[in-house]
Parts: structure tokens; C-alpha cells; sequence
């Protein structure tokens, strides 16, 4: 594919999402219609599907089998069996007005400076490996895409940087601009509910390319890859469960958007089950992309992480 058209449709489909972003802020002020807040909040919290998760649930899949599970089944118990912990710290962050989560744990310490300092330093220290994924994903979706093409790297270089450019114009337009720090930016939050919809539709797509393709994979070579026979270790898999049910709450974006961003706590009704589905649905689709990618000629050798893209190419 030509870097032209790729650079193009990222400006396309930033532009698309700059345009709901304002589109939402503008119905704010003129206080439109909320039937669907409930359903919107689920989809925000779905933010914690990052494009790094769209690829590395795969590939973890691929390398590791059923391990992948726990980075979906984490959030799953804390939106489910877990949901009354979470409505209760929802409904306590609103009762405070709080504003993210080291103001939030220091409003448990007489609003101590010294423990909000630690929580944000903490915070930003473990914000940067999930940033760095994020546009280390961009640059291997350009080489992915761009693979037959000389200026590929130099392209891929340039695209990073551009997309951090249009992620940071985006922040300081929807989520720093107002004066007011407890007010709710719905146009920042309709765009994030937009992005998790079209990612999944895209990883629905690709799983049901794969589940057709399935019918055409040798039986030979599939069960000679067999990435869901590894064996599981009970003690990671249960470790990595409850990691992910703390990032599902306890990093700084999914804190943002599930309790600072939260209207009402009663839409957790709605939200929650909403994210949960979302969660599964992904969870199934990883599997016939994984097998069907495993057994493909010019897939399988290649980097799993990239089977997303390498399946429907091939």
C-alpha cells in the first residue's frame, strides 16, 4: 500500500474523530439529549482495548496460548463480580469531585501533597510503557502496510511523530482546555466510544476473514502449529488476572474515564455490562485469527503481533 494513502486515511479518520469531539462538546453546552450516556460510558471504558492490546492479544495468543486471556478476563471480574466495589469508588470520586486518581487517593490522606506527589510520579512512570506501545504500534502498521515500499521506515518515522502531534492537539483541545477541572468533556468521551466501536468492528472483520479461511487451512499444518496446546501455569495465569483487574481501574486513563468522567453512577448498570461484552467478544474473535495465523503461509514465522494485519494481506 502507497504511505500516501495511509498518511492520508489516519489525517481522514482523525479528522472524523476531531469532528465528534466537537460535536459533542457542542451538544453539551446546549444540554441535548442523553439516551445513550449510559452506553457511551461503557464504550469509553473501553479505551482500555489500547491499539497495542489490538495486536498483543493476538500475539500473546500466539506465543503463549490461553495466557492471553487473563488481559481480558482482569477488567471482565471488575466490571462484573467486582461491580460493587467499583460503583462504590464512583460514587465516593463524585461526592469529592475528584480529578484523577493520585487526587483520589490522597483525599484518603487529609488531601496530603506529599502522597498525591508519589501517586502522580507513580502514574506517569507506568503511563509510559502503555504511551510508548501506542506509537510503537503506529510505526509497525506503517512497515506493515508499506512493506513493498523503499521509504517505508523513514515513513513510518515521520508518521509517529505526526500522530503523537495530532494525540497531543487533541488532549489540550478536549481534555485540558477547560477552566473548570470537574467539568466533563462528552466530546473527548463520544470519540473514544466511537474508536472502541470501530476497533472492534475491525477485529470482528478479520475474525470472521479468518474463521472463513479456516476451511482452507491444511489440518497437517495447523496441528503442527497448535498455539492453544502450550501449557498454562495456574500461578501466572491467576497473576496476571489480578494485574489486569487493577489496570482496568488503576491506570490513569481508565481511572479518568470510569470515575472522573462518570455522570451518574447509576449508568454502571448500563456501562458495565456493555464493557464486559465488549471484552468477550474480542476474547472470541482473537481465537480463529490466532489458529488461521498460525497455519498460513506467509504468516505464520512472521511477528504474531502482526497477525491482525498479516492474515487478511496474505
Amino acid at each position: 500500500m502507497s504511505p500516501t494513502v495511509i498518511v492520508l486515511a489516519v489525517f481522514a479518520y482523525t479528522g472524523l474523530l476531531f469532528w465528534i469531539a466537537f460535536r459533542g462538546d457542542r451538544q453539551e453546552r446546549r444540554g441535548e439529549d442523553r439516551r445513550f450516556e449510559g452506553l457511551v460510558y461503557g464504550l469509553s471504558i473501553a479505551v482500555y482495548c489500547t491499539s497495542w492490546t489490538f495486536y498483543g492479544a493476538v500475539g500473546t495468543a500466539a506465543t503463549r496460548g490461553w495466557e492471553y486471556l487473563p488481559i481480558y478476563l482482569g477488567p471482565a471480574i471488575m466490571f462484573s463480580l467486582g461491580l460493587p466495589v467499583m460503583a462504590r469508588i464512583v460514587r465516593e470520586g463524585k461526592a469529592i469531585n475528584t480529578t484523577s486518581i493520585a487526587d483520589f487517593i490522597s483525599a484518603k490522606y487529609e488531601k496530603s501533597r506529599r502522597i498525591a506527589a508519589m501517586v502522580t510520579g507513580i502514574a506517569a512512570v507506568g503511563a509510559l510503557p502503555y504511551i510508548a506501545l501506542q506509537l510503537h504500534s503506529v510505526s509497525v502498521t506503517f512497515s506493515a502496510l508499506s512493506q513493498a515500499d523503499q521509504n517505508a521506515p523513514g515513513v513510518a518515522a515521520g508518521g509517529v511523530f505526526v500522530v503523537a502531534a495530532l494525540l497531543a492537539a487533541f488532549a489540550i483541545l478536549f481534555g485540558a482546555r477547560h477552566v473548570d477541572v470537574t467539568a466533563h468533556n462528552r466530546g473527548m468521551i463520544n470519540a473514544i466510544a466511537f474508536d472502541s466501536i470501530f476497533k472492534l468492528v475491525a477485529l470482528i472483520a478479520v475474525g470472521v476473514f479468518a474463521v472463513g479461511a479456516l476451511a482452507g487451512v491444511d489440518g497437517t499444518q495447523g496441528a503442527a502449529a497448535a498455539p492453544f496446546s502450550a501449557p498454562v501455569s495456574i500461578d501466572r495465569f491467576l497473576t496476571l488476572t489480578v494485574l489486569a483487574m487493577t489496570a482496568a481501574l488503576c491506570l490513569p486513563r481508565q481511572f479518568h474515564v470510569s470515575v472522573v468522567e462518570c455522570r451518574d453512577p447509576a449508568s454502571l448498570r448500563v456501562a458495565a455490562p456493555a464493557f464486559v461484552l465488549y471484552l468477550l467478544l474480542i476474547t472470541l474473535v482473537v481465537i480463529p485469527i490466532t489458529e488461521v495465523g498460525a497455519a498460513t503461509p506467509g504468516v505464520t514465522g512472521g511477528d504474531p503481533d502482526l497477525f491482525v494485519l498479516a492474515l487478511p494481506m496474505a
